[in-house]
């Protein structure tokens, strides 16, 4: 599949990001690891891939508006110039506050859900606060390793957990000992491989 620059890149971004949301799957994007607003949100290695380009589907949505707009600053084969830096600090907030507004469910004339998604009080809500998620949030998201990890220690204690639930709580067939929580130089490990 080919995308646009611009418009069409971010649509599409908002529309990947939507989808568990859509789906009731979380109330919240950021809640979804699998997406890339979720991972960028958590960081880690992904997380790093996830920041850096939804920054760049940003830096093209706003590149496409001032294109459009007759005030906007050309300076010919290097295009438009951007006076903002586009790191994921800078437009967490923009892309947060899109994901509400383009997440809002939908009604029909008869009041019936249309389209699932976010409450129109939600995103309100997240107007208010322009996007910013809480400390709280943030580190509820960062910390997904250690909730849902199961298991979390040195290489050789979660082998040796893994080892002792073989057959009653795992199956005989599980394969693997653990994996690497990345940015903790392979000092820690967790049961499940989470990426």
């Amino acid at each position: 599949m080919l995308v646009e620059n611009g418009h069409a890149a971010r649509v599409l971004a908002t529309y990947i990001d939507l989808n568990p949301v859509r789906a009731g799957m979380v109330n919240d994007a950021k809640d979804y690891r699998w997406c890339s607003y979720g991972a960028a949100v958590a960081g880690g290695v992904y997380g790093k891939l996830a920041r850096r380009g939804l920054s760049r589907v940003m830096q093209e949505r706003e590149d496409f508006a001032r294109r459009r707009s007759s005030d906007s600053a050309y300076d010919g084969w290097k295009g438009y110039v951007t006076p903002e830096h586009y790191t994921w600090r800078s437009i967490a907030g923009r892309y947060r506050l899109i994901l509400f507004e383009d997440g809002e469910e939908r009604a029909s004339a008869d009041g019936k859900v249309k389209r699932k998604g976010v409450s129109r009080e939600a995103v309100e809500c997240e107007a208010e606060r322009e996007g910013e998620l809480s400390l709280s949030e943030v580190l509820r998201c960062k910390t997904r390793w250690f909730m849902d990890g199961g298991v979390i220690g040195g290489r050789r204690f979660v082998r040796e957990v893994i080892e002792s639930l073989r057959g009653e709580y795992l199956s005989e067939e599980r394969k693997g000992n653990g994996s690497k929580i990345p940015d903790h130089k392979g000092e820690l490990w967790s049961m499940r491989q989470l990426e």
